[in-house]
C-alpha cells in the first residue's frame, strides 16, 4: 500500500549496519552514522503527519489539531528519535570496546599467548604416554625459543 515507510525502514537498518561496520573497524561513521538521523527524522515526520491529516471530505483533507492528534504525532515523531539515539549510545559503547587497549590488557593478552605457547610446545609430549603411566608423567618441555618474550611479572 505504501512503499515509503518500509523504503524508510530498510534505508535506515542499511545505513545502521554500515556505520556499525564502519564503528567496529575503528573508522568514523561519516555520512551513514548522518543517514540514520536524516532518514529517523523523515520517517517520523510522515508517521506524524499521517496521525495529523484527517479524514477526506469531498476532495480536499484538513490538518485535525485536536489533542489527541497533536499527541499521537508528537509520539510518532518522538519515538524513531529516541530510537537512533538508543542506537548512537550502542554504538559509542561498541566503539570504546574497539578502541586501543590499556596496559593491563596487553599483560594480559601476552600471558595468554605464553600460555597458548607453552600448550603448544607440550603438545609434542605423546598423549598415549600421558594416558598410560600410572603416576602422571611429566615430558620434558622443549627449551624455550628465544624469539619468544616472557611477560612482566605482576607488580
Amino acid at each position: 500500500m505504501f512503499l515509503t515507510p518500509r523504503f524508510l525502514e530498510l534505508a535506515l537498518i542499511s545505513f545502521a549496519l554500515l556505520t556499525g561496520a564502519s564503528a567496529l573497524a575503528g573508522r568514523p561513521g561519516g555520512v551513514d552514522a548522518a543517514a540514520v538521523w536524516g532518514v529517523s527524522l523523515a520517517s517520523g515526520t510522515f508517521s506524524a503527519l499521517h496521525e495529523l491529516v484527517g479524514p477526506a471530505i469531498g476532495s480536499t483533507r484538513a490538518l485535525q489539531v485536536d489533542p489527541g492528534s497533536l499527541l499521537a504525532a508528537c509520539v510518532r515523531l518522538t519515538a524513531p528519535l529516541v530510537a537512533a539515539l538508543l542506537w548512537e549510545r550502542v554504538l559509542t559503547a561498541a566503539r570504546r570496546e574497539h578502541e586501543a587497549r590499556s596496559l593491563v590488557q596487553v599483560r594480559r593478552d601476552h600471558r595468554l599467548i605464553a600460555v597458548a605457547q607453552a600448550a603448544l610446545r607440550s603438545a609434542n609430549c605423546p598423549r598415549t604416554a600421558l594416558l598410560a603411566a600410572d603416576p602422571p608423567l611429566v615430558c620434558a618441555m622443549p627449551a624455550a625459543d628465544s624469539s619468544v618474550r616472557t611477560p612482566p611479572p605482576y607488580g
